[in-house]
């Protein structure tokens, strides 16, 4: 039966062979044609049509030839020897392609300067060919004159005595040239035979040189093609700051407005008490006048005579206050000299707000405290402070949520407008290969009926690819009675795992993982796996997993032919595998038998990858890695019995330079925080960020149970990153889109337990990949808390984070971000300052944020009172950097408080001093 399996394979492979031949033949065929048609053309255009009668032969021999060829491909045995080799020297190639890019520019600089030089040589070489002749015809006649010059000066002789003595030389040499000469002759018919073929190349060079120029072409109008979007998405960015800056100006006029309408009424509520106050006493006054006016009238009997009088002279009254009508056209004249300067003080006004930073830094403190006693009346000092305490006060509009107990449960954007912008998706466009994206599946199947077949190729044993088991230099020494012989360890491996097929208990798992790596005999332990396997029920279903699992992992020459490629440090990668796939290589990796992935010295191949193999996993038994093995055994229950159909991609992404946060003029993004929920489940169909450790994965094998290792657990598919990602730098992250949910869980580090099977429904995308985001970053682990406020530590984890967010296509909504207390807790991080980071981080992304803050309602209110005065002021993340400068600067002399109060305190400063 496998001698039968073995031979059905070696068919298959020699079918795909064949079809994989004949596809090469076609698109050479092509080549050929399209060759045929473009030297027809340019003979059409160059040679005289006359030729054609000349050689009629030709029409009849090219039919012949291209009915040869394919028996030429067939008869030429070296071509399938030279295939690793070309396969060798394609990473080569790929690594040398960036510096010919570099050099293409350079190239074409010189290009004009050689198309100026061309004409001097063309008219260098015409006139030596005009002057040739008129030397030929020359010579004799010096030959003539050369006795006479002899005898007319019989002193030359004398005047070089040398020439006697050299003379004797020459005749001694002369036979030697001689003998050199049948040389030369026997080279000159091979440089005749030679000539032929060059004069057969000189045909073909010149037509690929008209190919080489649509190249060119093609070229320059691509360029010119990129730099007319750049410039009209330039000019799109200024149209939608200008529209912004518009916005901004009518918004503080209507605020203006409306306070100059609230200061009206203050001044009208004012002034109706004391009205309503002199009401009563105008009431009594006014018949105690009435009865008075008889007597005065009496008293002074000319007041009637004189008032038509004074109504004469003064009708309107005015002469009384003649400087009140002058004041009055003062005042119209300068209306319209002030209309004239609001813009230009509205254009001013965020010159003032970039500037004003700096001078505050600039300023020493003591210097602001006393000019702003001097200058800044009480009350104007008082007004920023009401500002400032404005945020503090929930806004119902906005959206929120309190919880009997006390406190909020959420605030901010409500999730419902959170969520609109998740039906426009980023479109990854078409799956297909390329020089940054390696896919394991064949593209042709797959886009012709989305079957998910593995893509043919061969393993590679080099650096740059992951070092597979069954690969042929995968080998051991086994000791013979005549010496060692060297034997393929996936031969060993193969015989071990079909053992399995009878398992009766977890001893003989060990058994055969240890036999096959005898040098880690004596130092693995498996007594957390046979605990497992004592108190797991019932047996036999546990025992047939195994055993389904075993013929799993010895599927992986078919299933994973192609090679593996290693995502490096300060790469861009993308690597796009089924999950097939995935289960094919966990399930080897849970035997134990990826070759050097299991020394943990310093200097070992692999000591900046995580570790891979399970055998950490199977040591030192806990209740955390029994409930871990239920979780991975589920996994492997699901894959087992029912295989997914799907793809997952693994995307490492690098930052080509650090970012000038300084300058950056994005607004604050929007936000939706709360105290319930969790990432995975509420932020479903975000970008949900991984609270990832360096080595990706964390202690997911051992005994670390915290956010990174249950998100890995629960989609297990996520632990095959360990395989081939190198430890994240600095400006590096991970991100992972498609991964699937097998279980259900509860509690968190030592209440961790498994609840059982999970059936994930979520959507799939084009590539037929869930449609889950997931982005691993990792934070700084600081040992004193003092250290994250230095700014290089904030630059490193802006930097962080926004590598992370920062979307890949571009796309009309972003996905949210979901994120929470990234880099606190074990990592000592401040959780104040890590909120702003990922808001500053988000916001240059465009993306807005939800904040799980994880049953703090505290820290809900105080990141959304910022988060609401942020956005209130108007801030920037170039200003907001700018605070957190000198906010470090005084937290290194520790004369700084809290951060938040600061940022408050700040902005009151510098309002004050305007």
């Amino acid at each position: 039966m496998r001698e039968r399996e073995e031979r059905t394979r070696e068919r298959e492979e020699r079918t795909r062979e064949r079809e994989e031949w004949m596809r090469e033949r076609e698109e050479r065929t092509r080549e050929r044609e399209e060759w045929t048609r473009e030297r027809e053309e340019r003979t059409r255009e160059r040679e005289d049509p006359t030729r054609e009668r000349e050689d009629p032969t030709r029409e009849r021999e090219e039919p012949r030839r291209e009915r040869e060829e394919p028996r030429r491909e067939m008869e030429d045995p070296r071509r399938e020897r030279e295939e690793p080799r070309r396969e060798r020297e394609e990473p080569r190639r790929e690594r040398e392609e960036p510096r010919r890019e570099r050099e293409e520019p350079r190239r074409e600089r010189e290009e004009p300067r050689r198309e100026r030089e061309e004409p001097a040589r063309e008219r260098e070489e015409r006139t030596r060919e005009r002057e040739e002749p008129r030397r030929e015809r020359e010579e004799p006649a010096r030959e003539r004159e050369e006795p006479t010059r002899e005898m007319e000066d019989p002193t030359r002789e004398m005047e070089d005595p040398t020439r006697e003595r050299e003379e004797p030389r020459r005749e001694r040499e002369e036979p030697r040239r001689e003998m050199e000469d049948p040389r030369r002759e026997r080279e000159e018919p091979r440089r005749e035979r030679e000539e032929p073929r060059r004069e057969r190349e000189e045909p073909r060079r010149e037509r690929e040189e008209p190919r080489r120029e649509r190249e060119e072409r093609t070229r320059e109008r691509e360029e010119r093609t990129r730099e007319r979007e750049e410039w009209t998405r330039e000019r799109e960015e200024w149209t939608r700051e200008r529209e912004e800056r518009t916005r901004e100006r009518e918004e503080r006029t209507r605020e203006r407005e409306e306070w100059m309408r609230e200061r009206e009424e203050r001044t009208r509520e004012r002034e109706e008490p004391r009205r309503e106050r002199e009401e009563p006493a105008r009431e009594r006054e006014e018949p105690t006048r009435e009865m008075e006016d008889p007597r005065r009238e009496m008293e002074d009997p000319t007041r009637e005579r004189e008032e038509p009088r004074r109504e004469r002279e003064d009708p309107k009254g005015e002469m009384e206050d003649p400087t009140r009508e002058r004041e009055e056209l003062r005042r119209e004249r300068e209306e319209p000299r002030r209309e004239r300067e609001e813009p230009r003080r509205e254009r001013e006004e965020p010159r003032r707000e970039r500037e004003e930073p700096r001078r505050v830094r600039e300023e020493p403190r003591t210097e602001r405290e006393e000019r702003m006693e001097v200058e800044v009346p009480k009350r104007e000092r008082e007004e920023p402070m009401r500002e400032r305490e404005e945020p503090m006060e929930v806004e119902v509009p906005r959206g929120g949520g309190v919880s009997p107990s006390g406190g909020a449960v959420w605030l901010g954007e409500e999730l419902a407008l959170m969520r609109r912008g998740l039906e426009y998706r980023e479109d990854p466009g078409e799956l297909q290969f390329g020089p940054r994206h390696t896919v394991l599946i064949n593209l042709l199947d797959f886009k012709k009926d989305k079957k998910l077949r593995p893509q043919p190729g061969s393993n590679l044993w080099n650096s740059d690819h992951v070092k597979m088991p069954n690969s042929t230099r995968n080998t051991f020494n086994k000791q013979g009675m005549f010496g060692s012989d060297e034997k393929l360890r996936w031969d060993l491996i193969k015989k071990k795992l079909s053992k399995l097929s009878n398992v009766t208990k977890s001893e003989t798992i060990e058994e055969v993982i240890k036999s096959y790596n005898v040098n880690y005999k004596t130092e693995w332990k498996f007594d957390a796996l046979h605990k497992y396997f004592e108190t797991e029920e019932p047996k036999r279903e546990l025992f047939r997993v195994v055993k389904a699992m075993a013929e799993l992992a010895l599927k992986l020459p078919d299933i994973c032919p192609k090679a593996i490629p290693l995502l490096k440090q300060g790469t861009s990668h993308s690597l796009t595998l089924s999950q097939e796939q995935i289960s094919c290589l966990l399930a080897n990796a849970f035997f134990c038998t990826f070759p050097h992935r299991n020394s943990t010295h310093p200097r070992a191949e692999y000591s900046n990858y995580p570790d891979i193999n399970f055998n950490r996993l199977f040591g030192e038994s806990s209740k955390r890695k029994q409930q871990k093995l239920k979780t991975i055994f589920q996994y492997f229950r699901s894959v087992t019995e029912e295989p997914p159909q799907g793809l997952v991609t693994f995307e490492r992404r690098s930052l080509a330079g650090r970012c000038d946060w300084k300058r950056c003029d994005s607004k604050i993004s929007k936000l939706h925080i709360t105290s319930k929920g969790t990432i995975e489940k509420d932020g479903t169909g975000m970008l949900q960020v991984d609270f990832a450790c360096a080595m990706v994965g964390g202690g997911v094998l051992g005994s670390g149970l915290i956010q990174e290792e249950i998100r890995f657990l629960t989609h297990t598919e996520l632990i095959v990153s360990r395989l081939f990602t190198e430890k994240l730098g600095d400006c590096d992250a991970l991100c992972i889109t498609g991964p699937q949910c097998y279980s259900e869980y509860s509690g968190y580090s030592d209440t961790y337990s498994w609840d059982g099977p999970h059936t994930d429904t979520t959507d799939r995308d084009r590539w037929m990949r869930r449609c889950t985001k997931i982005v691993a970053i990792d934070a700084i682990k600081f040992k004193n808390e003092q250290q994250q406020f230095e700014m290089k530590n904030v630059d490193r984890e802006l930097n962080k984070a926004y590598c992370g967010f920062k979307p890949r296509v571009q796309a009309q909504c972003y996905l949210p971000v979901a994120t929470g207390n990234w880099g606190c807790g074990a990592f000592n991080g401040d959780i104040k300052l890590k909120a702003l980071i990922q808001i500053m981080a988000a916001s240059k992304a465009s993306r807005d944020i939800m904040y799980f803050t994880f049953g703090n309602k505290d820290l809900v209110q105080e990141i959304w009172n910022m988060h609401n005065f942020l956005q209130k002021q108007h801030f920037t993340v170039g200003k907001l950097y700018s605070v957190l400068e000198t906010y470090c600067e005084r937290k290194r002399s520790r004369s700084a408080g809290d951060l938040y109060d600061f940022i408050y305190h700040s902005y009151a400063d510098l309002k004050s001093k305007h």
